[in-house]
């Protein structure tokens, strides 16, 4: 035989074994199709009677419901006879309500006992005469007739009919209990059957189990290589929920943890395998509040929940924004519920704040407009609706804003004002603007570029606020410079005039007399000339605001004079037309009222505790240093006592007293004579330093502070220990003066208390 031979004979023998293999595998495949029918109904058989014996069962449960409802019914009805109090009738109503329910279990269950029928009919009978009957109990009781009640109670009645209904009630369950027993067995015989037609079924399946090994085995590959890329996931989201700033926790139906990630576990501080299977009253170590139960069986329900509450993290109050989430089935039914928790202190803040700038918006006097980078209005605010004569809800989208500027701002915007925002964001200035009727009105207005990411102007806001009175002012005020021309000489006031050139131009008589000098030794000479190069400095400040166009009013103290050594001065703008070129320094000898109002103030700005300025003395030497021209080299510290309260409530006001005094002592040495240092209330002080440079001098100072506060107190045989959070501001600016600089260090204390107290910020 030659080598093809060889190999067709091979070939031949592998089909014909193929051919045996499809024949086994054929009369297998149709034992097993028999076998299998045979064991359907089999199962279809078990199967019925598995379910008449579910529902018989539940029938008995309920029948015993019956029964333990008759009691419960029976106890509310005797602890409501015996004490009046209505909660005893709780179990009595609640049995009441759910007896129609439960009694339906003795409608037509399927059972072989003819008898059944007639018994249930009684049983429904009896216990409708008992519940009857502690009805009319609880009338006569309720009605006023208690020995009525207690009476029916104690007579035979209610006894014999609540002993019939369980003997009835029983005789039914029994019959249940005989056709569940009886069909229990058949179920049994027919398992048996279905155990033998399985081994059948087991050895005709062995034909398929070798040859499904191979894909078994496969299939076995496969799983183990899901496993282990589940595995994967499972550690990759593990890592992603760890890493996120979001507490992500699943619990199931019993409210027990079954998932935390790791913001969740540093929340209870315990780890993973500590909070899985328990619940949150056992890691909290106490009870839910009612809110809370509500909450969980709302959720439980299938109702998603959101809430927010306030929570102590790392000794900070934070806002946390909470959801529980159902877990439903296919079916409908919730598993569980996944619960996350987000910490939303910064976004209430933020919107808090938002909200009162929109209030700003919504009730200031001045115009405010918004527009897109075209000029189309997308917004005008009250007070420019009322301005214009736009009513509260008619839109304004279809508005340009050049149609409420006068020709004159509107070619100022494209020249002057356009260009200038757009280099700088923002201008400001005076310009005018059409109000109703047409009406012009001289504002002085502040424009503001808004920028996106890219830089790219989007939109406009501009602030405008109505200045006719400050025009008419300044009308008004040009016509009395030049009025007090003509009567500078009849006064007893200080009257100069200053040329732009820094020169005097006129003094008047009391001018003279004050300075020692005759008018003609004045006149054309230089004010640092006349009054001193120190003097001049002292007056600069107040020149630059004067020539500015500002009226600015100050007092001034002369040490080494006699008379007038308290002045108080008046620099008065002199126009000519829109130009200042000049200006009258008009000047009041206040020093006889100085005197007297300094002795009262001394007595009115005192602290009685610890003798410090008090507020108001506080804020009389805020007020005389910036109008003396110290703003830009004042700094302002402000402090507050930490723990201070608990030495007040654990030793008392007298010891807590002592401790205020040593520590106003320390704050006095701490600082210059020049320097002024306050009390402002409470365990509040200030401190505000004169003539500082830089603000590191005003920081230095501060830490020294902050360590004094931290430094023992010894009151008596006490040490005590507090500390002291500084908040500091430096420069006041000249929109806001030295109230926005105590603003600005209110404010920097209440972050240096936010960021943990014992700092300064």
């Amino acid at each position: 035989m030659g080598l093809d031979g060889a190999v067709e004979a091979a070939l031949a023998r592998r089909r014909n074994l193929l051919r045996w293999i499809i024949a086994a595998l054929v009369a297998s495949l149709a034992g097993l199709i028999v076998v299998t029918l045979l064991l359907a109904r089999e199962t279809e058989g078990t199967l019925r009677s598995a379910a008449v014996q579910a529902d018989l069962g539940v029938r008995l449960r309920q029948l015993q419901g019956v029964l333990v409802g008759l009691t419960d019914a029976e106890t509310g009805q005797r602890g409501y006879l015996l004490t009046g109090r209505d909660r005893y009738l709780t179990p009595y109503t609640a049995a009441v309500q759910r007896m129609p329910q439960l009694l339906k279990a003795l409608d037509d269950p399927k059972v072989n006992d003819p008898s059944y029928g007639g018994k249930a009919d009684k049983a429904r009978q009896l216990v409708a005469l008992k519940l009857s009957e502690l009805a009319e109990t609880i009338r006569l009781y309720q009605d006023g007739h208690q020995d009525a009640a207690i009476k029916l109670v104690l007579s035979d009645t209610g006894e014999a009919y609540m002993e019939q209904a369980r003997t009835h009630v029983n005789a039914a369950l029994d019959i249940i209990r005989n056709e569940r027993d009886r069909l229990a067995l058949e179920s049994a015989l027919s398992v048996s059957r279905g155990q033998r037609l399985l081994a059948l079924t087991v050895s005709l399946l062995i034909l398929f189990v070798a040859l499904a090994a191979t894909q078994a085995w496969l299939v076995s590959a496969a799983r183990r290589q899901l496993e282990k890329a589940l595995t994967d996931s499972e550690r990759f989201l593990r890592q992603i929920t760890d890493s996120v700033p979001i507490r992500m926790a699943y619990l199931d139906r019993e409210s027990r943890y079954r998932f935390v990630n790791q913001a969740h576990c540093e929340r209870f501080g315990k780890e993973f395998k500590d909070i899985v299977g328990r619940t949150r009253e056992e890691l909290l170590g106490r009870a839910n509040t009612e809110e809370v139960n509500r909450m969980l069986e709302a959720v439980l329900n299938g109702e998603r929940q959101r809430f927010e509450f306030d929570e102590m993290v790392n000794g900070q109050m934070r806002r946390i924004e909470s959801q529980l989430i159902p877990d439903k089935a296919p079916d409908g039914s919730v598993r569980g519920f996944y619960t996350t928790g987000v910490d939303i202190t910064d976004r209430v803040a933020s919107e808090r704040a938002l909200r009162d700038l929109t209030e700003i918006i919504e009730h200031t006097p001045d115009n405010v407009v918004q527009t897109n980078w075209r000029g189309d209005v997308t917004y005008m605010n009250p007070a420019a609706r009322q301005s214009t004569g736009i009513a509260l809800d008619e839109p304004v989208t279809s508005r340009h804003f050049s149609e409420f500027n006068t020709p004159e701002t509107n070619a100022r915007f494209r020249s002057e004002i356009a260009p200038a925002v757009k280099e700088h964001s923002a201008w400001v200035g005076e310009a005018t603007v059409l109000a109703a009727g047409g009406r012009v009105v001289p504002v002085n207005d502040l424009v503001i570029a808004h920028r996106d990411a890219e830089g790219r102007v989007q939109r406009y806001t501009a602030v405008m606020r109505d200045i006719s009175e400050a025009i008419e002012n300044r009308r008004q005020l040009s016509l009395q410079a030049a009025t007090l021309s003509s009567i500078a000489e009849a006064v007893p006031a200080l009257i100069a005039v200053v040329g732009v050139d820094g020169r005097y131009r006129f003094v008047n008589s009391a001018f003279e007399r004050w300075s020692g000098a005759t008018r003609d030794a004045v006149i054309g000479q230089t004010v640092e000339a006349v009054m001193g190069s120190e003097e001049f400095e002292r007056c600069e400040p107040w020149v630059a605001r004067v020539m500015a166009g500002e009226t600015v009013s100050f007092e001034k103290t002369y040490a080494h004079r006699g008379e007038g050594r308290h002045l108080a001065i008046s620099y008065i703008p002199l126009r000519n037309g829109s130009v200042v070129e000049g200006y009258v320094a008009v000047a009041q000898d206040i020093t006889e009222h100085k005197e007297e109002k300094s002795r009262l103030m001394q007595m009115a700005q005192r602290d009685a505790l610890t003798g410090l300025l008090n507020r108001v003395g506080f804020e009389a030497y805020l007020q005389e240093k910036t109008e003396q021209g110290g703003a830009d080299s004042l700094a302002l510290l402000y402090i507050d006592l930490d723990h201070f309260k608990a030495v007040n409530d654990t030793y008392g006001h007298p010891v807590g007293d002592q401790l205020l005094r040593q520590f106003a002592q320390r704050l006095q040495r701490l600082v210059r004579p020049t320097d002024a240092v306050a009390r402002l209330g409470g365990d509040e002080f200030a401190v505000a330093l004169a003539g500082v440079r830089q603000r590191e001098n005003a920081e230095a100072v501060a830490d020294k502070i902050v360590r004094a506060g931290q430094e023992p107190f010894d009151v008596g045989a006490l040490v005590l220990r507090v500390g002291a959070s500084v908040g500091v501001a430096f420069k006041a600016d000249e929109e806001t003066g030295w109230q926005g600089l105590v603003e600005r260090a209110d404010n920097r204390l209440y972050q240096a208390k936010s960021d943990g107290r014992g700092r300064r910020a």
